[in-house]
């Protein structure tokens, strides 16, 4: 059984985890525009680290919402009965 703090407790993981992403790509671009200023090896190390922490989050952030999408559709899997109409119309006489 699917319990709604479960749901909310992933919805702020995948928050967290897209706003690192977003934190971590800006950073790898910054490391990027640095080329000039550091030395090429300070360059490159800090861009495979922020290249590789984005991927990171961004594939953590794809498995909570794969996770949570698998979760609302197993809470919305439900058997329904239906009444039958034919108990309710009438009979019809043959004279």
């Amino acid at each position: 059984m699917v319990v709604n703090g479960d749901i909310m407790k992933i919805q702020s993981k995948i928050y967290l985890y897209n706003f690192l992403t977003v934190v971590f790509a800006l950073l790898t671009f910054v490391s990027l525009g640095s080329v000039g200023s550091l030395p090429l090896y300070t360059v490159a190390v800090n861009v495979a680290l922020f290249g590789v922490l984005t991927r990171v989050y961004y594939n953590k952030e794809n498995h909570l919402r794969r996770v949570l999408k698998n979760r609302r559709k197993q809470k919305k899997v439900q058997l329904s009965v239906y009444k039958s109409t034919a108990a309710s119309r009438p009979v019809a006489s043959v004279a």
